[in-house]
């Protein structure tokens, strides 16, 4: 069976006025993937970041039986 779950990664704020962002995903791999693409694309350069599983209760909604810690 396939899991979700919300990985967070944290960067510099002063890269966006953020300094985080989550995605969905099934793995590390894809977390990572989604993060690097979503960076490339906003034409931000983050070398340095801290990813880690949170709970997301949207996310936990949205996907209810397969979202997993």
């Amino acid at each position: 069976m396939i899991f979700i779950r919300t990985y967070q990664f944290n960067y510099d704020r002063k890269i966006d006025g953020y300094g985080e962002i989550q995605f969905c995903a099934e793995n590390y791999r894809e977390a990572k993937r989604l993060f690097e693409d979503w960076a490339a694309e906003n034409g931000y350069s983050i070398r340095e970041y801290k990813m880690t599983v949170v709970y997301n209760k949207e996310d936990a909604d949205e996907y209810e039986n397969i979202y997993a810690l």
